[in-house]
């Protein structure tokens, strides 16, 4: 099954391409259809963020760069619930019509889970909060974290959780192979997710928001969004053409 980010495009090569940009823009680089984008100053901008959030965390910027491919790659998977992609076949003469309002949150409860199972086995230290709060926020129309909670239409089903795991399954491969997780982890984030839904999903997300927005270090998930934002809004452009949004004009070459 083809899942889909927007009309005509794969939504696994949209997460590929942002989470590349973060961990690997060299390769981006190589690519034709990203000639247009100066990746040098794009890198120079991704590496300035990631030393902010090394130093205001506390975390090594190994672990933070890590961290941020993560959560970019993350960011738009709650598009992958089957109610999100029924809205794809509207693409054509209804494609005005689309609503993916709300994905931002299954995103970021894809996330809360992988974060959680990445700590359990060990295979990353670092607080989630900010990556996790920089994935429900990536939108820039919406910056207020209950404001995106209140545009939830669209609830997950038990059945969704096999495609978001073949998604999740590529999480070692775009980090470059440095968080050594095999089976155990995605059988650990598929269960979670799993018993989520068969007790109260809507209690779960409360909770996990509740639990993000308690922490100062919350904060901080403005500079995640920020760079989500850019490189979504720049694989956006490339495939979409149109309008260019402002926040990515200097990385665009004249």
């Amino acid at each position: 099954m083809t899942l889909y980010a927007w009309c005509n495009h794969d939504l696994e090569t949209h997460l590929r391409n942002v989470a590349t940009l973060i961990m690997r823009p060299s390769e981006m680089a190589r690519q034709e259809s990203y000639r247009s984008v100066d990746i040098e100053k794009l890198s120079k901008e991704i590496t300035m963020v990631i030393n902010r959030l090394s130093t205001v965390t506390e975390i090594d910027t190994k672990s933070v760069h890590i961290a941020l491919t993560i959560s970019t790659y993350l960011h738009d998977i709650g598009k992958a619930l089957s109610n999100y992609q029924e809205e794809f076949e509207k693409c054509g003469n209804r494609e005005d019509e689309i609503s993916l309002r709300g994905h931002e949150i299954w995103s970021a409860w894809i996330a809360y889970r992988v974060f959680q199972g990445l700590g359990t086995f060990k295979a990353l230290n670092v607080d989630p909060t900010p990556y996790i709060i920089g994935v429900i926020l990536h939108h820039s129309a919406r910056r207020s974290v209950i404001d995106t909670l209140t545009q939830v239409k669209a609830y997950p089903k038990p059945n969704d959780i096999e495609e978001i795991i073949k998604v999740l399954k590529h999480i070692e491969e775009v980090c470059g192979g440095v968080l050594k997780v095999d089976y155990e982890f995605y059988d650990y984030v598929e269960a979670a997710l799993d018993y989520d839904l068969r007790t109260s999903i809507r209690m779960v997300i409360d909770g996990m928001i509740q639990q993000l927005m308690s922490k100062p270090i919350s904060k901080y998930g403005e500079l995640v969004t920020y760079i989500i934002s850019i490189t979504d809004d720049i694989d956006s452009w490339i495939y979409r053409k149109g309008f260019t949004p402002i926040i990515i004009k200097k990385f665009i070459k004249d």
